[in-house]
């Protein structure tokens, strides 16, 4: 579950002890400055060459053991090579479909009743 996504909410990551010195109505109430203002111009990610394309990650080493423990599950994950020439060629071109001046395709329009199904002989 993402944090302050479960049952307790919010209020479940105010509680936690890193927050104990915030008064979270006075600062919720304009009263108090915030411990911490991120500057809007600031970046505040790793730089694009230490992110290697998502694909390692460093100071961490797998071995034989977590190999056959992850094949065990389908992620899903296709390199990004696969990924480039799969955009490069646009085989997936033919589903991006749109209605009439770029509007929702008719089958995406939740407004609309659907079509019956066609009957078989």
């Amino acid at each position: 579950v993402r944090l302050g996504c479960g049952a307790g909410g919010a209020a479940e990551v105010k509680r936690h002890p890193f927050f104990r010195t915030i008064n979270f109505k006075r600062l919720e109430a304009g009263i108090m400055v915030p411990p911490f203002v991120p500057d809007p111009r600031a970046v505040y990610c790793k730089d694009v060459l230490d992110i290697e394309q998502f694909s390692t990650v460093k100071g961490v080493n797998l071995d034989q053991t977590d190999s056959d423990f992850y094949a065990k599950f389908a992620t899903g994950s296709v390199s990004i090579p696969w990924q480039n020439e799969m955009i490069e060629t646009e085989c997936f071109k033919d589903l991006n479909v749109f209605g009439p001046s770029g509007t929702r395709s008719p089958d995406l329009d939740w407004q609309r009743l659907p079509e019956p199904p066609k009957r078989s002989l």
